[in-house]
């Protein structure tokens, strides 16, 4: 009896354990290039590519353009003189972790007007940074975004007549602007 009590423990330890999902990874960009692109990054699991959770860091003075649907990620930094565009082909990139800053834009987030592309919040999103933000749109997928203390943004949003699909909510204790340049039908 103490024996099948044993055996059964130790195959439920390693069920969970199997189904224990793996660390996400911090992938860094090594260099200026294409998101789908495995040189393009440092520090990513599997494929070499930013994947599903993983927190992302574009780097200071690097350019990565946003070539393919991202996976939903957890965090996303674009340091100081960074650059995070659009391919103008109307990607999606995704990210939230409903708790805690999510998208830092110290450098430039560029996803407006010829360099389309759509950011989606995957979860209660918050937002930092004194960045630039050029968005052609945003799909608050019905969830929340607020900013950070520190936070000075403008957002732009250019090339969309559409700007904010699915809203949801906007909480702020600090000044953001919104700015909507083109045409609506």
């Amino acid at each position: 009896m103490t024996g099948r009590v044993f055996l059964k423990g130790i195959f439920s330890i390693a069920a969970l354990m199997a189904a224990t999902p793996a660390f996400a990874a911090t992938c860094t960009s090594a260099q200026s290039g294409n998101w789908n692109t495995a040189s393009t990054w440092s520090g990513c699991g599997g494929t070499g590519k930013p994947g599903g959770g993983d927190d992302v860091v574009i780097a200071a003075t690097h350019t990565v353009t946003v070539d393919v649907n991202t996976s939903a990620l957890t965090t996303l930094t674009i340091n100081a003189t960074g650059n995070l565009v659009g391919d103008g082909s109307n990607k999606v990139l995704t990210v939230g972790k409903d708790g805690g800053q999510d998208l830092t834009v110290n450098g430039t987030l560029n996803l407006g007007e010829g360099n389309l592309a759509t950011l989606k919040l995957n979860k209660n999103s918050q937002w930092g940074g004194t960045g630039s933000v050029t968005l052609s749109v945003l799909d608050m997928n019905f969830k929340t975004q607020s900013f950070t203390a520190a936070s000075t943004m403008t957002i732009n949003f250019s090339g969309a007549a559409a700007p904010i699909i699915n809203a949801g909510t906007i909480t702020s204790l600090v000044t953001i602007t919104y700015n909507f340049t083109g045409t609506v039908a």
